[in-house]
């Protein structure tokens, strides 16, 4: 188990480091180079994995993407024939996401700042929606339960939920490859307390905003193991799951060709937790009728 275990760190390390020599992060800072990344990841990975593995047909669907930010993924739904709603707390996203959906050719995509915590924001949107995608969204959410509680009703009957998320034991569960020094190429930092995290982020001199959304993800810490934990307690049915060693992301960011994961690993959970980059979830509502 030690020999594994020290192999899978060592490709971890190996992409790390291949990541370093060849790619920079730049991307975060540059909202149309994003919007294209995510509109290709959902066309060509969201998607399929929607219709193929989890046999849901899309064309003709009410979408809603909550946290959309930029819109990038929307718009792909949008170009597959869906109705389309983007929502997110960002006012500035929003705006942003309106224009970038409007390059090219017109999207009928509809734009709405909302706190899909507060229900009295959404009262106005429940039963609307065949599927609502959240990618990279739920980590970021205080209460996951409360949070997929008030999502539900959002929902028609029979509605679906695809959730994608980092796991926090990951090389970068806390997304500190939004960093601007070279700390966004140190894998595994976020497994430090807290207050050292914080501490190694300002001895860098990161920006204290970003420190600050990233320590926030500590609320979270949403593993492998708390989310399936966190799936007994929600009223959803698992249609189907598929972990990454390397998150489809990566191909737009690095140039680094998507992996799954082999079915064995999953009988390994501290193996699992630490390689898996991505997590694709596709959810039912349950005694939909």
């Amino acid at each position: 188990m030690t020999a594994l275990r020290l192999t899978f760190y060592i490709y971890e390390l190996r992409i790390t480091l291949y990541v370093q020599r060849t790619m920079s992060f730049d991307f975060h800072h540059d909202q149309e180079r994003y919007w294209r990344m995510q509109y290709r990841c959902a066309q060509e990975y969201i998607i399929p994995f929607l219709e193929n593995s989890c046999n849901i047909r899309l064309r003709g669907k009410s979408v809603l993407e909550i946290g959309c930010g930029e819109g990038g993924v929307i718009a792909a739904f949008y170009d597959h024939g869906c109705s389309a709603v983007g929502m997110d707390i960002s006012e500035g996203r929003l705006k942003k996401a309106a224009t970038l959906a409007a390059g090219g050719h017109p999207r009928d995509i509809r734009f709405a700042c909302v706190n899909i915590l507060k229900p009295e924001q959404t009262t106005a949107w429940q039963k609307q929606f065949d599927l609502i995608v959240m990618k990279d969204v739920i980590e970021h959410l205080p209460g996951h339960r409360e949070a997929l509680g008030h999502i539900a009703k959002l929902l028609k009957p029979q509605g679906y939920l695809f959730l994608s998320f980092p796991p926090w034991y990951m090389p970068y569960g806390a997304h500190q490859q939004m960093f601007d020094s070279n700390l966004k190429f140190i894998p595994f930092t976020h497994l430090l307390s807290r207050e050292r995290f914080r501490a190694l982020a300002q001895r860098f001199g990161e920006r204290q905003a970003v420190i600050d959304e990233l320590a926030g993800l500590y609320e979270s810490r949403l593993s492998l193991t708390a989310f399936k934990k966190l799936l007994r307690e929600v009223p959803f049915r698992v249609i189907f799951k598929k972990f990454y060693f390397i998150n489809p992301m990566y191909k737009y960011k690095f140039g680094l060709p998507p992996a799954a994961q082999p079915a064995f690993i999953g009988h390994v959970p501290i193996i699992c937790e630490f390689i898996t980059t991505v997590a694709y979830c596709t959810l039912q509502l349950k005694n939909s009728n």
